[in-house]
Formats: C-alpha cells, sequence, structure tokens
C-alpha cells in the first residue's frame, strides 16, 4: 500500500513539473517556436526580406540598434541597416549604395525556416497527449482533450 502511495504522489509530482504546459513554455524559450510579429520590412520598392533577415531587422529595431548588419541574397551580400537616418536605409558595404527601408505593421508573418508555427506546436502537444506520454497542464483547456 506504501508503494502505491508513493507512486501516486510522485505521478502527481512529476505531473506539475512535466506536462503540457510546461512543454509549450519550454519550447517557445528555446525559441524553437517562430512568434508572430506581424511585421514587415521591406526596401522602397516594395522588397521584402526574407523572414530571418527581417526578424533580425525588427529584434534591432525593437531593441533600438543604431545599425545591424546582415546578409541577403543567394550569395549573402553584406548589408548594414542603418536606423539612424530618417527613413532608415540599407547600405551595401561594398558600394556604399543606399536604399531606403520602411516597416509594415499588420503583415501576416511566415514562420523562419526550421521554427515550428504556434499551431504546429499545439497539434504535436494534443499528439503526445493523446498518446497518454504528456500529462495535459493545469491551464490545459479540457474540451482540446476530447
Amino acid at each position: 500500500a506504501k508503494a502505491v502511495a508513493g507512486e501516486a504522489a510522485a505521478a502527481a509530482e512529476f505531473e506539475k513539473l512535466y506536462n503540457a504546459d510546461t512543454f509549450r513554455a519550454a519550447m517557445r524559450a528555446r525559441g524553437i517556436v517562430a512568434e508572430p510579429c506581424g511585421v514587415q520590412w521591406q526596401t522602397d520598392t516594395g522588397i521584402a526580406y526574407d523572414v530571418a533577415v527581417n526578424a533580425q531587422i525588427e529584434r534591432a529595431w525593437q531593441q533600438r540598434v543604431p545599425k545591424v548588419m546582415v546578409r541577403i541574397g543567394p550569395k549573402g551580400w553584406k548589408y548594414e541597416i542603418d536606423f539612424s537616418r530618417r527613413p532608415p536605409v540599407q547600405r551595401n558595404t561594398k558600394t556604399q549604395k543606399e536604399r531606403p527601408i520602411q516597416r509594415l505593421e499588420g503583415v501576416a508573418s511566415r514562420p523562419e525556416k526550421g521554427k515550428l508555427t504556434a499551431v504546429e506546436l499545439e497539434e504535436a502537444v494534443r499528439y503526445y497527449i493523446d498518446l497518454c506520454t504528456l500529462p495535459p497542464g493545469p491551464t490545459t483547456p479540457s474540451w482540446t482533450l476530447a
């Protein structure tokens, strides 16, 4: 009887620490889930930056970094994004040619290559809950378990 009670207590303690909620939090903390920013940076000609470069530029802008170096295109051309200019510009570090850039808000964003979307994360969580290998968390709605 003591062994069974001990196992039940251990199982309850395990479920507090390792569950769907803690799994979601761990995946986000490790940067595995692409968080949609809804912002797209593009040149004045309307050419949008790829997802990874867009995220790099947005991070720098959010952190108020005056300049950030990015690599663009299939050959990895080196550009400096200069936020101290109005409007901000992209500058080719080799030719010094500048082009104004702009930030568009409310844009549907694509996930970075190699990252999960929030929907894919939820599908994975549901899959492991259904397999009974991941206990639902205290905040997992019961209707998702049906």
